[in-house]
């Protein structure tokens, strides 16, 4: 039987499937009907466990986060299944540019500014511990130029880290949601980090220009910290490292997809022009 078939029949709800949102290489998400409510509901492939994703830690934080309305609230959820259902909330994702708030920069920004000034919950994971994962799983690639260097990148980085903060390690433009406000979706990459990856990473997936990542880190800094616009190149540099690691480890151990091979050509591209 179809492991993810398996998985939905396993619910011990009234639950009935609809369109496929996303079919990609670690996770299926679809509309469902759950309990006569209109819900979403995620799926994980075998990968998700390859990677290390702690669906625990996750829910756990998901329930944390549900008072603080910037997340769906959850209506099942059986992690050890890699099951989770929650609440429809309608809206359009930023992945169509045409979506986006006149204002996209200054939104992110300060909605990474009220993220980072909450208490981070202690069960989570570190983003090191990731980091580690994907070392381990890139263990025979080592000697690829990139990949070296990334990690190099990543230790230096890590040995300057003064605090952390609640990350979601993974704002780009599909997990984005746009309704009455900004919704924050898929956490399933969640740590304690430091604040410049989110940072990093949202100005890299967003393709934000010049003046557009100015007023983003103006918007970030009301929230009392400055910014370090040199450190924070480097963490733009190292975001684009483990988005190939990333890659790289869906070919070795999933399906990868035409447009996943083409933003990784582009990707080693641009990270062979690297300086270091």
């Amino acid at each position: 039987m179809n492991p993810q078939i398996k998985a939905i029949e396993s619910i011990p709800h009234s639950i009935t499937l609809g369109e496929c949102l996303k079919d990609g290489p670690v996770t299926q998400v679809f509309h469902c009907v759950f309990e006569g409510v209109k819900a979403v509901i995620r799926l994980d492939l075998p990968i998700s466990q390859t990677l290390g994703l702690d669906r625990f830690s996750e829910v756990e934080l998901l329930k944390y986060m549900e008072v603080l309305a910037d997340t769906p609230k959850i209506l099942f959820a059986a992690p050890e299944n890699g099951v989770l259902v929650w609440q429809y909330i309608p809206g359009v994702t930023l992945e169509d540019e045409t979506t986006r708030p006149i204002k996209i920069a200054s939104s992110i920004g300060a909605l990474l500014g009220n993220l980072h000034k909450l208490n981070a919950p202690a069960f989570l994971p570190t983003f090191s511990s990731f980091i580690d994962r994907y070392r381990d799983l890139l263990a025979a690639e080592m000697n690829h130029p990139i990949i070296h260097k990334g990690f190099a990148l990543f230790d230096s980085l890590s040995n300057e880290q003064a605090f952390m903060v609640l990350s979601h390690n993974d704002i780009n433009p599909g997990n984005l949601l746009r309704s009455e406000k900004l919704f924050i979706m898929d956490w399933e990459y969640a740590s304690l980090n430091h604040p410049y990856f989110d940072l990093a990473s949202s100005i890299e997936n967003f393709a934000l220009n010049n003046e557009q990542t100015k007023e983003f880190i103006q918007s970030y800094e009301t929230n009392g910290v400055a910014v370090d616009l040199a450190e924070l190149v480097l963490w733009r540099e190292f975001s684009l490292y483990l988005s190939f690691f990333w890659l790289m480890i869906i070919e070795k151990y999933a399906t990868i997809s035409e447009t996943e091979k083409a933003w990784m050509v582009k990707l080693e591209n641009r990270l062979s022009q690297a300086k270091g």
